[in-house]
Parts: C-alpha cells; structure tokens; sequence
C-alpha cells in the first residue's frame, strides 16, 4: 500500500498560530507508524490553501495518477489539503478514482464510507466559511489603516523601501526611476526602456532582468508620486479585476514622491497614445492614417491611391496618393473629396519643425481639465466656497433683520477682498500648470524631432502619434491639435 503525507502551513499560520512543518510531519510519522507502513512526504512550506496552485500539491496529485496500487492520502487536518469546499470534494473523489482513500488524523475522517463523505463536506463547509472570514477581516483591517495611517501595508515599488513599517525612498533606485521616466518622457517604449536598463546592468527589484512588462506596469504605479491607493483591484482565483474608483482608498501624501505628478500624468498620457495607434502605425504608406478628420462633414480621412491612368511628359502611371474623406468616398454626403497625401504630409512635419523652436509660452494646447488639478489646488477651492457660504448665511441674516445694512456691506466687502486674492492664488496655481505642462511638451517634441524626420516612415509616424492628436482639413485650412495628455 502506498501512503502519502501532505503537510501544508502558510506564513501568516506560521506567524500568529505557531503552526509547524516539522510539528505535522512528526504526526503523520506516528500515523505511519501505527499501520506499519513508509511514508513519503509532500510539503509546501509557507503556501496559503485559497487554490490548489501550490508546488507539492500538485507533485503529490501526479504521484496519484501515476500509482495503480491502491493507497492513503493523510493529512493532520482537513484544512491542511484545502480551505476551499470544492477543492476537498474534487480531490476526494480524485483520490477515490485512482484507488486512494483519504484520512484528516485530527477530525477521524474516513472517506470510504457515505457517512464520512458526508462528515467531510460538513468540515470542509466549516473551513471555507472560516478561510472567507478571516479573509474579509483582513481586508478590513487594511482598509481601515489605508484610511487611517500612512504605514506601508504591500510590499513596496521599485524605487522605495520599508524602515519601521513606512515607505523611505531607495536613492540610487530612485535615480534610475528618473531616468526611465526621462526616456519615457522622449517617446522610448517599454520594451526599449527595459533594454537599456538590461544593457546597463540595472537589476530589478527581485535582481532578474527586466522586462517590458514589468517597466510597463512600473512607470503607471502611483505610488512613485507620493499616492497610494488601496483597494484598486480584486482576485477570482488567479484572475485579477479593478474595482470600481468609489471602492479606492486614495491617499494623496502617503509618503515621498520620486516622481513629479506632472511628468507622471504626461508619461501615462504617452502609454495611452501608443495603445491607441500601434494598430496601423507598422504601415508606412500613410504618415497620417487615424489623424486625419474632414472639417465639413467630421468624417475620418483615409489614406488611398488614385487608381485612374494619367499621362505625364508623354509616360503612362497611375495617379497619385491621397487622403479621401469617408462621408464622400463611403456615404455619398460630403462634396470635399482629398488631399494630397505628400503635400499635407509635408506641411505637417513643417509644423512639427516650426514648434520645436518655439518658446513654450506661445504653444496653444488643450491643457488638462481643472479637476485633474484638484490635487495641487483644493485647498484654495474649498476656501472659495467658505466664503460663498458665509456670504449667502449673511444675507438670510439680514433679510431677517438679525443684521444691519451696514454690518452686511462690511462683510460682503471683507468676503470679496478675501475671494480676490484667493482667485488671484487659484489663477497663478492654474498657470503654473499650464506653464509646466507646455515644458514638458516642447521638450518632449525636441527628442522625437529626429524620430520624426527620419527616413524610416514607421518610425516617423509612430512618433509623430506623440505628438499630434488631430488634423482637420476645412474652410480655415489644416487645422493641427497637439498631442494632449488627456489624463
């Protein structure tokens, strides 16, 4: 007969219900013992029973399968093999198929017998209630100290570290992660950036090499900014979903930034810009394609050649390449047909060239929406209505006589001296803003400018993604919409 021990404990059982490995071994020794038969051990150390992805588990199941002589699972408790109902009940009948009965030392369970299948469901009910209260408790208990405390509760990014429970920034980590965020600022993708840390000897956070992924998943934490927010996603077994935004817990000023929210928000504005054109920025045919819109029917514009034989200096070819309007081309309800591709091609790059030399001041982009700048000038919001508040309660108390017309004219004036000079500092904040946000934007036009006037057409429209957001043919002209960081 073949006997299998398994023996599990996770960290958190280690830590707060002294749980031991070699305590479970040393029972399942005395069982095989009893019966007079050798035991081999299958053990996963510091292992949580929420699935069955665990190494010796697994290990253990395939020794199943493979064995067709009968024999005995054992385990100290029936928590040990799983906390999950469904998992106890399909490796039961597992075992049962393949000749093998299971025994839990501590509850007596036999499964061999319908009174013992039944015992068993009953226990494994029991533990996967007591898995999912203790897992709701310690969610709430997390929530709960990301509401209430700035202590670090996961594991920190790279870039940061872990002194007497709070986040404390890693310097020469912190000094990569500016630079990554530069590269990013210049159009290099994730791949390209990992490249070059991988090229340089930067190791990761866990010393492998790097890879897009994890600079992909990196350069969009909000953590590097100061933030961090709990409560973002959710795990179905080994799926992970966000969460709806009213169930994040967001602290603004958890810890140290690395990284300026400006640049943050302008390199995730990139990522964004990226995903949305590598469908189609791989065909070099058309710089433009998915940029161009009509301005008389608000159709796209897409690229196609003119099929029609022309004659010219006596030689034979076949037209020209163009931008055609879908509402003419496609539905017949527009009257303006295309444009040249080359020349609007070469007017755009002339454009591009032009901003390049341009001070950032006279740059006209369509900036970030006010509430994306609540972060930097709340405070001074919230102010603002304050003192509408106290100047409509002032005047229910004069129009209730509880006031004079002159203590009302003395207040409204104290209240509109106090609003100017707080819009006065909500209008510098605001410009500040803007002023960094068109730096950020000049600078990064400079470092694709070459991308961009390059030969290689792919690479020439991939950057030029980067840097325009719509081009609109109609009455006044082209019209050319900067790239905006629409955070």
């Amino acid at each position: 007969m073949v006997l299998l021990g398994y023996a599990r404990v996770s960290t958190f059982e280690q830590a707060e219900k002294g749980y031991s490995i070699e305590e479970q071994k040393y029972s399942l020794q005395m069982f095989a013992d009893s019966i007079g038969e050798e035991i081999e051990f299958f053990i996963d150390d510091g292992v949580s029973a929420k699935d069955m992805n665990r190494r010796d588990l697994q290990r253990m199941i395939k020794r199943v399968k493979n064995k067709d002589a009968s024999g005995i699972v054992v385990t100290t408790k029936l928590d040990r093999l799983s906390r999950k109902l469904s998992d106890i009940l399909y490796l039961i009948d597992l075992f049962k198929s393949h000749g093998f009965k299971y025994v839990s030392k501590s509850e007596n369970i036999d499964t061999v017998s319908s009174s013992g299948v039944l015992f068993t469901s009953v226990m494994g009910s029991v533990a996967e209630f007591e898995r999912q209260r203790n897992s709701e408790r310690v969610r709430e208990n997390m929530i709960m100290m990301a509401k209430t405390t700035n202590k670090a509760i996961s594991r920190p990014p790279y870039g940061y570290e872990v002194i007497d429970g709070y986040y404390s920034v890693k310097k020469e980590e912190a000094e990569v992660l500016k630079m990554m965020f530069d590269w990013a600022l210049k159009g290099e993708a994730s791949t390209k950036i990992a490249k070059k840390l991988n090229a340089s000897g930067i190791p990761s956070k866990t010393g492998i090499a790097w890879g897009q992924r994890a600079v992909k998943v990196l350069l969009s934490n909000e953590t590097l900014t100061g933030m961090y927010i709990h409560n973002k996603t959710r795990r179905e077994g080994t799926k992970t979903f966000k969460r709806p935004e009213s169930e994040w817990v967001i602290n603004e000023n958890h810890h140290e930034g690395i990284i300026s929210l400006e640049t943050f928000s302008v390199v995730q504005a990139l990522s964004k810009s990226r995903t949305k054109i590598c469908r189609r920025a791989s065909d070099d045919t058309y710089l433009l394609s998915g940029l161009v819109r009509c301005g008389y029917c608000g159709y796209s514009m897409s690229g196609k050649k003119d099929g029609s034989k022309k004659k010219e200096n006596g030689e034979s070819s076949y037209g020209s390449y163009n931008y055609v309007c879908t509402g003419y081309s496609k539905m017949g309800i527009c009257t303006h047909k295309a444009v040249k591709r080359d020349e609007l091609e070469a007017l755009v790059l002339e454009r591009i060239n032009d901003i390049s030399n341009m001070n950032p001041k006279d740059i006209t982009l369509k900036l970030i929406e006010e509430e994306s700048m609540e972060i930097d000038i709340s405070e001074i919001k919230s102010q603002l209505d304050k003192i509408n508040a106290r100047v409509q309660k002032q005047l229910r108390a004069y129009e209730e006589d509880l006031i004079s017309a002159d203590d009302l004219k003395i207040a409204s004036e104290l209240a509109k001296n106090e609003r100017k000079q707080l819009e006065a500092l909500y209008q510098e904040a605001s410009k500040k803003e803007e002023d960094e946000q068109k730096k950020l934007f000049t600078k990064r036009v400079k470092s694709l400018l070459n991308d961009i006037n390059s030969d290689n057409r792919v690479l020439s429209k991939q950057s030029i993604r980067q840097v325009i957001q719509q081009i609109t043919i109609g009455d006044n002209g082209v019209t050319i919409d900067l790239y905006n960081p629409d955070l």
